[in-house]
């Protein structure tokens, strides 16, 4: 009870327990990490010269990498961002040869929830994967 004239300090306190509480436990949101990561397309042909644009979706940022035993067949317009494009300097002895071409999303550290909180981390690491095959000269585009 308070005296006339004076200010309980009751509604500010239970205000800072409750601040401090979500703080320390952390707050997620399942339903965007259950989202997969896609690339769009999965697939494709390409003869050498030839380029392809690569899109990325259901992450938040997203990096780019190719089989590091394979950096010769071809390369990446950039390795950060929704969009790159992936053109061909592979020209393969048999009629065709597949290259994987990997994006993994991450959370931005804004939007984690271990950056502020003692959460575990998020899971960085969700990944997709598109195939490009490489096709000799000789060789005719499946088609699809």
């Amino acid at each position: 009870m308070t005296r006339r004239g004076q200010i309980s300090l009751m509604p500010f306190v239970l205000g800072t327990l409750l601040a401090a509480s979500l703080a320390l436990t952390g707050c997620e949101d399942t339903e965007s990490t259950d989202t997969p990561v896609k690339i769009t397309p999965s697939s494709t042909a390409l003869r050498k010269g030839e380029s392809v644009t690569l899109t990325a979706s259901g992450g938040f940022e997203y990096k780019w990498a190719m089989e590091q035993d394979k950096l010769d067949w071809g390369f990446l317009s950039a390795y950060e961002g929704e969009t790159v494009v992936y053109t061909s300097l592979y020209d393969p002895p048999s009629q065709s040869a597949v290259h994987v071409i990997t994006v993994t999303s991450t959370y931005p550290s804004a939007y984690r929830a271990d950056a502020l909180t003692n959460a575990p981390p998020v899971d960085g690491g969700k990944t997709a994967e598109a195939y490009i095959t490489h096709l000799s000269p000789s060789n005719s585009v499946p088609s699809t």
